[in-house]
């Protein structure tokens, strides 16, 4: 028997043996207690004998287990050496697996082509960033919008788009909502429900779902993902660090653009989605939406983007967007940020000011957002007594900063 051609697309691993004409793929690799299983599918393209042979959960590291699904196969075709099939399947699956992605001598690298913007200026191509705000404030629909442009290649409201295919993910509502949504916006833009977008009603975390997800993008040749929303794209408690961690690592190795709205806690008016500091870290871009006095059954409002985080460019200045309902679709167009109050707390700016470093209050007295320095003093003082801050000396003098987290 002759060692199989493997193939590596992100978690799936898929084998052909030509001269035996069976095919072998294992995904959904999981670890667990020193074990290493994966989902096995075993095919077959011999005349007369083709098609499905056996599928099941398979133990990489178990001869035991091996050896039964071996059995099994042998039921189908009695000629093959199964066990030696599997052993090839088994022990290269392992070897790449743990292998992970190689180390580079960056000397020998030539210059990377500069990064390019799925949309301009929001989001970079194969990044992650965050929307976050309160709910019902329009904005799955200024994502929807922003898909629309990505698969259209349509230029509006100051944001430029390179084309590509587009996936939504939705954890919070149907594909009928969904509909009613984009019949509303291309409506609006005044054209037809575009090729090249896709939508899927999600039912399980993304980290469960990772390997599916990976084979669509491919196959779909997506290049934008948007995820509504984060707590349950996350399945697990947002509030602890391991699972928004493994969602992210999974959202990145996907290798498109994203954006996964989020929200915020009605009483923390701060610059972080709701959920871990995580939130706020693992995304390379993060945008707070901030909506102006919008009221139930208002038909219109303006919406205020602030950029709150951005690791690989210069933040982008606020931007503002106006949704208008009042002809039966909806109509956006560009405000003027002024026109949204700004709703974060003093503590929150504080927070966001003392991220760049330490600082003395009369520092950040000098900021544009901090004007009242004896209200700083006095949520500086509040702050220490909770925890919020700390003090430290920095050349000599007296500044502020945040404990270590």
């Amino acid at each position: 028997m002759d060692r199989p051609d493997l193939v590596v697309e992100g978690t799936v691993y898929k084998f052909v043996f030509k001269d035996i004409l069976i095919r072998v793929v294992v995904d959904r690799i999981r670890e667990k207690s020193g074990d290493t299983t994966g989902e096995v599918t075993v095919t077959s393209d011999m005349p007369g004998n083709s098609g499905h042979f056996h599928f099941a959960r398979l133990n990489l590291l178990s001869t035991t287990t091996r050896a039964s699904f071996a059995r099994e196969l042998k039921g189908r075709e009695a000629d093959i050496a199964w066990p030696q099939v599997l052993e090839f399947v088994c022990a290269m699956t392992l070897n790449r697996h743990r292998q992970g992605e190689p180390t580079i001598h960056v000397a020998d690298m030539e210059a990377p082509v500069d990064k390019t913007f799925r949309l301009d200026p929001f989001y970079e191509d194969g990044q992650p960033a965050v929307l976050f705000g309160e709910g019902e404030m329009g904005k799955s629909y200024l994502a929807i919008l922003q898909a629309l442009l990505v698969v259209t290649g349509t230029k509006s409201c100051g944001m430029t788009p390179n084309q590509g295919g587009v996936w939504f993910l939705d954890y919070e509502s149907d594909e009928e909502t969904f509909w009613r949504r984009i019949d509303k916006l291309t409506s609006g833009l005044d054209i037809p429900t575009p090729e090249g977008l896709y939508y899927r009603k999600m039912l399980h975390p993304l980290t469960d779902d990772y390997e599916h997800l990976k084979k669509e993008v491919i196959a779909k040749n997506i290049q934008f993902l948007v995820i509504d929303s984060a707590a349950l794209a996350v399945g697990g408690d947002t509030m602890d660090p391991g699972p928004t961690t493994s969602y992210f690592t999974a959202l990145r190795s996907l290798g498109t653009a994203s954006v996964t709205l989020a929200h915020v806690p009605k009483e923390d008016k701060g610059d972080r989605p709701y959920g871990s500091i995580m939130w706020h870290n693992a995304p390379r871009a993060v945008f707070r939406a901030i909506a102006a006095d919008k009221q139930e059954g208002q038909l219109e409002w303006d919406m205020n983007v602030r950029n709150t985080k951005n690791n690989n460019n210069m933040r982008v200045s606020d931007k503002a967007f106006h949704f208008d309902f009042r002809e039966r679709m909806l109509k956006v167009s560009n405000s003027s940020p002024m026109m949204v109050p700004d709703s974060q707390s003093l503590k929150s700016k504080i927070y966001s000011s003392l991220q760049q470093g330490a600082k003395s209050p009369l520092e950040m007295t000098g900021e544009a957002a901090m004007p009242d320095f004896n209200a700083i003093q006095h949520e500086l003082a509040l702050g220490i007594t909770s925890g919020a801050f700390i003090l430290v000396d920095h050349d000599g003098t007296r500044k502020y900063g945040l404990p270590a987290r």
